[in-house]
């Protein structure tokens, strides 16, 4: 019987514990991944909802272009404008959804979103600001800073939109950052006041901070879709990447248009399911 020498052995044991490291750290690294991956389409999907908000309640209070008001509501919310002169500006838009309660596309809201309109939502260059008290969206918490801007053209309603030190609690509480710069050009919708069958395209790019403290960026390889009479976006494609012990990049896939809460997550020849809020 022939004798493995001990300097052999003791290599083998070095090697085994590398390969051992290697697996642990690639396997923290794919959950950092794809927690960044979720992460961000949790904020992104909460953000987009507030952008929809906001646009529901300047139609119901016809500050979009016609400036007088209307009682109709679908929001479920209290809808005060501040001042009610509908030729004076900037105005106060407060959407307040008390306690909670079911909006018509199956989301539960409470709390307070308080949007400042410099013009009418459609004038030309029109800046929306629009803050958040208490707010909760089927119990994820959102804070920060949100402003958009009429960037339409000719051809086409066009919205830029900036997420300033936004912050997401989730349902556990646990929170996550995320601060963004997009575009939303509409595809659908147009020519009418029915906000139910306006459709979005959506590119852009931002950076945030995982569950885990991990910090990530994004950016969109093709435009998100998105319906108004859908709580998800329907279909697209971005790359998360984030700077944990090994860099990795994350792709997020949204599908191919059906409306529903599911993505998938892919890194590399890994892939997971995010179920989106």
């Amino acid at each position: 019987m022939h004798k493995i020498p001990i300097s052999v052995l003791f290599a083998a044991l070095i090697a085994l514990s590398l390969v051992a490291c290697k697996k642990k750290e690639t396997t923290n690294t794919n959950d950092s991944g794809t927690n960044s991956a979720s992460n961000f389409a949790a904020a992104d999907n909460l953000f987009g909802d507030a952008f929809k908000v906001v646009n529901q309640a300047a139609i119901q209070k016809e500050i979009d272009q016609a400036g007088k008001t209307t009682d109709t509501n679908d929001l479920c919310a209290t809808l005060t404008l501040t001042p009610a002169n509908n030729t004076v500006f900037p105005k106060t838009l407060t959407i307040d959804f008390g306690n909670g309660c079911l909006g018509s596309d199956g989301r539960f809201r409470k709390g307070i979103v308080t949007a400042v309109f410099s013009d009418f939502l459609l004038a030309a260059n029109a800046t929306i600001t629009c803050s958040f008290n208490n707010y909760f969206v089927d119990n994820y918490k959102v804070e920060g800073t949100y402003s958009i801007q009429n960037l339409s053209t000719a051809n086409a309603p066009k919205f830029g939109s900036v997420v300033t030190n936004g912050k997401i609690t989730d349902p556990t509480g646990k929170t996550f950052m995320w601060s963004e710069s997009r575009t939303s050009t509409m595809t659908a919708g147009m020519g009418d006041f029915n906000y139910l069958n306006d459709e979005y395209d959506i590119e852009g790019s931002g950076n945030g901070t995982n569950v885990e403290g991990v910090d990530f960026s994004m950016t969109t390889n093709t435009p998100l879709h998105v319906k108004t009479s859908c709580k998800w976006v329907t279909s697209g494609l971005l790359t998360i990447t984030t700077t944990d012990i090994i860099p990795i990049s994350a792709t997020i896939d949204y599908g191919t248009g059906n409306c529903d809460n599911q993505a998938t997550a892919t890194i590399g020849t890994y892939s997971a399911p995010i179920t989106l809020p």
